[in-house]
């Protein structure tokens, strides 16, 4: 009769321990995760330059400048975007307007014309299409032809 509350015992930190390695499994609460920054426009940041400044566009790459730059434009006007901050592991050439959101922050001296650093590049389908506008892989190092 001693044995069923021995069990009781054993089995409670048993429990509670597989319920911890379980939430510890999940990861990093979704709190951690700071907010994206607002969106916002080139017209914008033009008028507000601050190097650091942390901000998010909806747009299109409409030209790769080389070196990890592409040209963006939203209907405001156009800034040179690095992306050789982001997360990608290819060199991309853009092959007419691509529709994009980049979360990054401004780069460059203050006394220069802006840049934006990409922490984020995501391609985002025009609201009448069915998938986003091709893009081409380059060898690795390459450039365009």
């Amino acid at each position: 009769m001693h044995a069923l509350p021995t069990l009781a015992r054993l089995a409670v930190p048993v429990i509670f321990g597989a319920a911890t390695l379980l939430a510890r499994a999940q990861g990093p609460a979704l709190v951690d995760t700071p907010p994206p920054p607002p969106q916002t426009s080139v017209a914008e940041i033009r008028t507000a330059p601050t190097p650091g400044r942390e901000i998010r566009l909806r747009g299109q790459l409409v030209r790769d400048l080389g070196d990890g730059l592409h040209l963006f434009s939203d209907p405001s006007g156009t800034i040179p975007v690095d992306v050789n901050h982001t997360v990608l592991t290819v060199d991309r050439e853009v092959r007419g307007p691509l529709p994009v959101e980049v979360v990054g922050e401004l780069d460059g001296p203050a006394d220069a014309p802006p840049t934006v650093r990409a922490r984020s590049l995501t391609v985002v389908a025009p609201p009448d299409a069915a998938q986003p506008p091709a893009v081409r892989d380059l060898p690795a190092g390459g450039n365009s032809p």
